[in-house]
């Protein structure tokens, strides 16, 4: 599916992954160093790991602030993130807040997030840089606040 969106092709990756672990990494990214390795690292059952963990003050559950790790770059054990269902299809592409989504999925489930400094560099916003996506993201937003509504 050469352009299913983020989350839809995350979930078929998912799907297809027979590895005990799995890396979900955005194509404008670029590395300078091994990433990979101390990833492998840290990764073991109820634990998220990635590149940026965000204050999360932009979407917040609740009146409180929820730190989460960004989708750009985040792993965790294959089992894991397929007992908490995957990637929400029901975002609108590009997808903003669906890295919210499944880390309070995880947070609720049990699990840990751990931040690591990579040698990966974060364009940021790369495939949608033409596009406004204002509207799309206040959706996105509003879903996901619908779904974290008095689970604090």
């Amino acid at each position: 599916a050469p352009d299913c969106g983020y989350n839809a092709g995350n979930n078929l990756g998912l799907q297809e992954t027979v590895t005990d672990a799995v890396v979900f990494l955005n194509n404008d990214v670029t590395a300078n160093g091994d990433w990979l390795a101390p990833i492998r690292q840290y990764l073991r059952p109820g634990v998220l790991v990635g590149a940026e963990l965000n204050p999360g003050h932009h979407a917040p559950v609740g009146n409180r602030a929820f730190a989460y790790l960004s989708g750009w770059c985040l792993a965790g054990m294959t089992k894991d993130i397929r007992a908490l269902g995957g990637w929400d299809e029901t975002f609108e592409e590009p997808a903003y807040y669906g890295d919210n989504d499944l880390c309070w999925r995880a947070k609720q489930a049990g699990c840990r997030f751990v931040q690591l400094d990579l040698p990966l560099h974060h364009i940021g916003n790369y495939t949608t840089r033409h596009v406004d996506v204002t509207e799309l993201a206040q959706r996105n937003y509003q879903r996901f606040i619908a779904k974290t509504r008095g689970q604090v």
